[in-house]
């Protein structure tokens, strides 16, 4: 009996042994109709509760797969618009086992001109070479073994005749069973970062204004010489080239100018260089030049032909320009077995060449190594000298010709140097120069002279001048003209008193710098002299040009003053324009009663020389003034 009857029979009183009644046949009917009911409601309660499950998991179900292809249609479209976007920079291909290809995207008409049909059909018919073949066949074949492949690169021709440089990237397909069945690659137009890394890689070893080797690619190149000689036991020549003066140039004309002569000069100079030889630009005006396999007759004719293509007259735009070179030479092995050691050595030929002269050229040798090395000591010791007080002045008294009377005095620099003992100018003022030490020294020189001039026409009653001599790198470098000014205030000497003594080629070669700062210096009230006169180029014009007011006449002229001759033409004539321009003479040099007598004759007003007094200090200059006041 089924346990929902045994209840619904137990709920009315039946047992086993009785027999139902109508009363209770009717109760047991009730509650069987109501048990039916409640499983109705049970049963329509479950089925309500399934149909909004069902319902919620059916829109769960719809809102999942919009959410879904939504986001798979954003992510394809996302990888559309990314791989539309690298069309402009990459085109993709396919190809079968057979190498056939099967596939090729429309960029690569962009990048390479073909039409699809074209490539896809005549593919290795661009390639340019048999090595871009080789390659890409060797890449192919390890692609399709399975092998990881980096990026390569092939050379295309492109269909306008142009070759262009393709980086290509493949990867295998592969099918369930791990086997290779195709092969799909990228590929990219690198060509013009190929060409902008050459670019770069040539500015690196070439010198930007003349396209020459520069002195990165000297040195690469320097070395490998080095070892191919040292292997055949060979010498070579190295040469180190400075164009004289040519700051002037860039002072007077301007950068523009000396850009387009250095290069002329190159231009001529290019094409005598040999296959094997180098010729590099190594800084402003300065170049080297190696020489290989050269005998050393065949190397003095080269260098001569080298300074005479440098010495012709240049036309740039409308300036006639002449310039010289100083030329050092090492050799190698003998001169240094390294690039560092081969470039000082040649450095200090070249220097010792300036020294003697310009326009020349000198071998390196011990000799000068040690010259240079004596005055790279020198140059070393003049800044502290100057601190110790090292340097003197010793001063040369200037003489009216009739009375022999000290009319003026002439400041000549001397250094005490505490082991050399003391040291001529001739010995340093040149490497003063050349390190611009010559700016302070000469603030120096400037300073003390009209402190001395103030104090013995104090002392001794007089009116004594003092003149002074200034160099090219201090009216170029150093602002002169307030110098002196400060000077006057400082020391309160008579701006008469002071006179500027400049050499004649320094007037000639910076003429356009030098007028301007002399107009300034003379508004002062200072006299300008032009010493060595005569020597130089001597020209009327260049005396019209500057404000001079003295000519000091070189030595070289007294010195043809004797008994025997009977008159010296060209002292005369430079002491009558002098006469004729009122312009003050000064004869330098004079040594002998005879010519004090001679110039005398010619009315020249002013010498000074040997015959009355060498340079000598302040206090030995005290004296002899004193002496002729008595």
């Amino acid at each position: 009996m089924h346990r929902l009857l045994k209840r619904q029979l137990k709920k009315i009183g039946y047992s086993d042994t009785q027999e139902l009644d109508n009363e209770s046949i009717k109760r047991l009917l009730d509650l069987v109709d109501q048990a039916y009911k409640d499983a109705d409601q049970d049963r329509q309660l479950i089925e309500n509760s399934l149909e909004v499950s069902s319902m919620e998991m059916q829109k769960l179900y719809e809102e999942l797969k919009k959410t879904s292809q939504q986001k798979i249609q954003t992510t394809e479209e996302k990888y559309e618009r990314l791989v539309n976007n690298l069309q402009h920079y990459y085109f993709f291909y396919s190809h079968g086992k057979d190498g056939v290809y099967d596939y090729v995207s429309h960029s690569m008409t962009k990048m390479l001109g073909y039409s699809e049909d074209e490539f896809l059909n005549h593919y290795s018919q661009f390639l340019t070479t048999n090595e871009s073949k080789k390659l890409a066949n060797k890449f192919k074949k390890h692609t399709f073994e399975g092998l990881e492949q980096p990026p390569y690169t092939l050379n295309f021709k492109h269909k306008d005749g142009t070759i262009r440089n393709i980086e290509v990237m493949e990867l295998p397909v592969l099918d369930d069973e791990r086997k290779v069945i195709a092969v799909e690659g990228i590929a990219r137009d690198i060509t013009d970062q190929i060409n902008a890394r050459e670019q770069l890689n040539y500015l690196a070893q070439h010198d930007a204004l003349t396209g020459i080797p520069n002195r990165y690619s000297l040195l690469n190149k320097l070395e490998k010489i080095i070892r191919r000689n040292k292997r055949d036991n060979t010498q070579f020549a190295l040469l180190f080239i400075d164009l004289d003066h040519f700051k002037n140039i860039n002072d007077t004309l301007g950068h523009n100018i000396g850009d387009k002569l250095i290069n002329a000069v190159v231009n001529k100079i290019q094409p005598s260089i040999r296959k094997n030889d180098v010729f590099a630009r190594i800084g402003g005006d300065e170049f080297i030049i190696v020489i290989n396999r050269v005998s050393e007759r065949n190397l003095i004719g080269f260098i001569k032909q080298t300074m005479e293509k440098i010495r012709e007259e240049w036309l740039i735009d409308e300036f006639e320009i002449q310039i010289s070179s100083s030329i050092g030479i090492a050799i190698y092995p003998e001169d240094g077995t390294d690039s560092q050691t081969l470039m000082k050595n040649a450095d200090i030929a070249m220097y010792k060449a300036k020294n003697v002269g310009r326009d020349t050229f000198s071998l390196f040798t011990d000799e000068i190594n040690q010259q240079i090395q004596e005055e790279i000591s020198l140059e070393k010791g003049m800044a502290k000298g100057l601190e110790n007080q090292e340097f003197v002045l010793h001063y040369q008294p200037k003489l009216d010709v009739n009375s022999n009377k000290i009319v003026g005095i002439e400041a000549l620099v001397r250094w005490n140097h505490p082991k050399k003992g003391l040291v001529s100018p001739v010995d340093f003022i040149q490497i003063a120069e050349n390190t611009g030490f010559i700016i302070k020294l000469g603030r120096w020189i400037i300073e003390e002279a009209c402190s001395t001039v103030t104090r013995i026409n104090k002392k001794c009653h007089t009116n004594l001048h003092v003149a002074i001599n200034v160099s090219a790198r201090q009216i170029e470098n150093d602002n002169l003209h307030q110098v002196l000014k400060s000077t006057i205030e400082k020391t309160n000497v008579e701006p008469s008193q002071i006179q500027i003594e400049l050499t004649e080629s320094i007037l000639m070669e910076y003429s356009k710098n030098i007028i301007k700062a002399l107009k300034d210096i003379k508004s002062l009230g200072i006299v300008i002299c032009m010493d060595d006169f005569g020597t130089g180029y001597s020209s009327l014009s260049y005396l019209n040009k500057f404000p001079i007011d003295v000519l000091k006449i070189d030595k070289v002229f007294v010195d043809e003053i004797s008994e025997t001759n009977e008159g010296v033409i060209l002292l005369d004539s430079i002491i009558a324009m002098a006469s004729t321009l009122n312009l003050q003479a000064v004869a330098e040099g004079v040594e002998t009663p005879f010519q004090r007598q001679y110039l005398q004759k010619l009315d020249c007003p002013h010498y000074q020389g040997f015959l009355f007094s060498k340079p000598i200090p302040e206090e030995e200059l005290i004296l002899l003034v004193q002496q002729q006041s008595v």
